[in-house]
């Protein structure tokens, strides 16, 4: 191997113990998160350089065959071997003990490692966001379906924790999917981002020599190289967007979260959890925990977390590469998916699982005179009553009612109803202003999100799909 020690400039290797702290050793998660990449991108890179006329055309075929080698065998000749100066420098310096300098050292023409770690960035996250992204849809689909089979539900809705007007479960999980669905608009263009390569842009400064940048994009899916070579080495503003997202996604599920974990409570029991998703007491028998909700809450502030991490890991850095963006800023990213996905996974079951105590539903209803708002805007509407005056008369009648332990309406109405068909016919009158009696169809939304996952999906997996083909 060449001699990784002596660099021409630099005549020791860093310390030995902190060497290992930050390179460590060949593994199966540096072949996964790094390796995998590593060859896809000198793959690219080098039909690129034959094309162009650069390198000698038969020197790049016996460096693409070892790669293709490599890859086949899932660079197990790497394995357990020392990073002295990084992944990269290892993997280049194994090629070149078998190929010789003048074959092995050809990868680097025309690009630096600062510009092959921003495309492996890129890509990297590209492939991880693909679970996260199927999560969502399985989720925005359990959602959107739940709600439209409890749109006649009726539900209590709460304000300050508090019994407030009539509505129906259809109502909440829709508004609850409607503003995920503007959550995960956020999320689809936090990942436009990755669809530019940095590759080319070298150590920031571009190069002399003549390469062709959209052809190593092409190869390596991206649509385009980033216009400027600073800002491609300098910037992981992907991250920051995407996290941003996530944060916003998974705040929106924590409060959903919080919301059953109230409704599901013995105070109110107005929602059933399986056993399935609920812990029991070492100590009370009588218990049903929902102690997987409180995780989800805990989960979501891990990923605001996340996010200020970054934010104040970049905020403090020259606008040019540096280790503190590329790796320290990135590193709570990855944790913050597993986060996410955790979260979608619980709340889907959660969402589909759910059962309503729907007599405990209308006698809260009834005992919370939700009723109320209904009767001073028909005084208001009908009688022309200003509708405070109307709102002073119905409170008025309220503290009668509660007096009289009698429901609000039989202090208005002499017809005799049901607690249901009463309030299935507010339910049915709230038809303005967004209430539960004009019900949103969201398929719509659903299916535009659908499509367009499939079409980002589409932009860049049949790249890699024939990249990886033509190394194996």
């Amino acid at each position: 191997m060449t001699d990784l020690q002596n660099t021409g400039r630099l005549k020791s290797l860093l310390d030995e113990d902190l060497r290992d702290q930050v390179f460590g050793r060949v593994n199966t998660a540096t072949i996964a998160n790094e390796l995998r990449y590593y060859a896809l991108i000198d793959f690219a890179h080098l039909t690129m350089l034959q094309r162009q006329d650069i390198v000698d055309v038969a020197s790049c075929e016996v460096l693409k065959e070892e790669i293709g080698r490599l890859f086949r065998q899932d660079f197990q000749d790497l394995m357990n071997l020392p990073t002295q100066r990084g992944t990269y420098l290892c993997y280049e310096n194994f090629l070149i003990s078998r190929l010789g300098v003048a074959t092995g050292g050809l990868l680097q023409t025309g690009r630096s490692r600062n510009d092959m770690n921003a495309t492996v960035f890129k890509m990297r996250l590209r492939d991880r966001v693909v679970n996260t992204f199927t999560l969502l849809e399985i989720f925005l689909q359990t959602i959107t379906e739940r709600a439209a089979t409890e749109v006649t539900t009726l539900f209590p809705a709460f304000t300050h924790y508090q019994t407030a007007f009539t509505s129906t479960l259809g109502h909440y999980l829709s508004g609850v999917a409607t503003h995920l669905f503007r959550d995960v608009d956020m999320f689809v263009s936090a990942l436009s981002l990755l669809d530019s390569c940095p590759l080319g842009a070298c150590a920031g400064g571009g190069t002399t020599i003549p390469i062709d940048r959209q052809v190593t994009s092409d190869l390596l899916g991206f649509s385009h190289p980033v216009r400027h070579s600073i800002d491609a080495v300098a910037s992981r503003d992907s991250c920051l967007h995407l996290l941003s997202a996530m944060a916003s996604v998974s705040t929106t599920l924590s409060r959903c979260a919080a919301d059953v974990v109230f409704m599901s409570s013995n105070e109110t029991a107005l929602l059933s959890l399986p056993d399935s998703l609920v812990g029991s007491s070492s100590n009370m028998p009588q218990k049903r925990n929902p102690f997987l909700l409180e995780i989800v809450k805990g989960r979501s502030a891990s990923i605001v977390a996340a996010w200020t991490s970054t934010v104040t890991a970049m905020q403090w850095n020259a606008f040019s590469n540096s280790v503190a963006i590329s790796s320290e800023a990135t590193r709570p990213l990855w944790s913050a998916l597993d986060d996410l996905d955790f979260i979608l996974r619980l709340m889907t079951k959660v969402v589909d699982g759910i059962t309503v105590n729907q007599e405990q539903a209308l006698q809260t209803m009834e005992r919370g005179m939700v009723d109320a708002v209904y009767l001073a805007e028909q005084m208001a509407y009908f009688d022309h009553i200003p509708f405070r005056d109307a709102h002073h008369l119905v409170g008025e009648q309220v503290n009668a009612a509660i007096a009289d332990q009698v429901s609000l309406r039989s202090k208005f109405s002499a017809v005799e109803q049901t607690a249901e068909q009463w309030f299935g016919n507010i339910a049915t009158a709230t038809a303005f202003g967004g209430g539960c009696g004009d019900p949103i169809d969201l398929n719509s939304e659903f299916q535009a999100f659908v499509e367009k996952h499939h079409r980002w999906l589409a932009q860049w997996q049949p790249a890699i799909a024939e990249l990886t083909r033509a190394i194996d």
